[in-house]
């Protein structure tokens, strides 16, 4: 049986191992038949040499097909544990990227729903000044600090003594 014939696709030319196995295990069939009952297939004239030297070709036929047999099967076993393996490897990583697909999908649509927020704050912010600027009305800034008159009244005083005490320390 020649080498294997690597496929960088599919891998190992597996059909022909297998066409071949086929092939050996049909002669090895008709030999264990011929073993069976040769008389069956030589002519009942023929003499008991002729027969006797037919069975030991048959046997050589039968050793060198099991030989060819033997050394195929153990390819084959490569093959299955190597396709076994890849399924495995393909399953796996099949897994990782659909869990990676629904972390990306989980993450798209939280971000898309916070850029909804943003849009909506921005949105109606714009409408807010666009109002704001429409009726005259001034900015009120959150920042801004807002005191009643009697505050800024209670300010001004307490600024006032404190001025006039610096000045009269002075």
């Amino acid at each position: 049986v020649g080498g294997l014939k690597e496929n960088p696709e599919r891998g190992p030319d597996l059909g022909e191992h297998l066409q071949t196995t086929a092939y050996a295990l049909e002669r090895v069939m008709h030999a264990v038949e011929v073993l069976q009952a040769p008389e069956q297939y030589v002519r009942p004239t023929i003499l008991k040499d002729y027969t006797t030297a037919m069975v030991d070709d048959v046997c050589q036929d039968l050793r060198v097909w099991l030989e060819r047999l033997a050394g195929l099967l153990p390819l084959y076993h490569v093959h299955m544990v190597e396709a076994e393996t890849d399924r495995r490897r393909l399953r796996d990583l099949v897994e990782q990227l659909r869990a990676e697909l629904e972390r990306e999908r989980e993450g798209r649509k939280h971000e898309k729903a916070r850029a909804n927020g943003f849009e909506e704050v921005l949105k109606t912010t714009n409408l807010k000044h666009r109002t704001q600027a429409l009726l005259g009305v001034a900015d009120d800034d959150d920042d801004a600090l807002v005191y009643s008159r009697n505050d800024v009244a209670t300010m001004k005083e307490e600024w006032t003594e404190e001025l006039t005490r610096d000045f009269e320390q002075r």
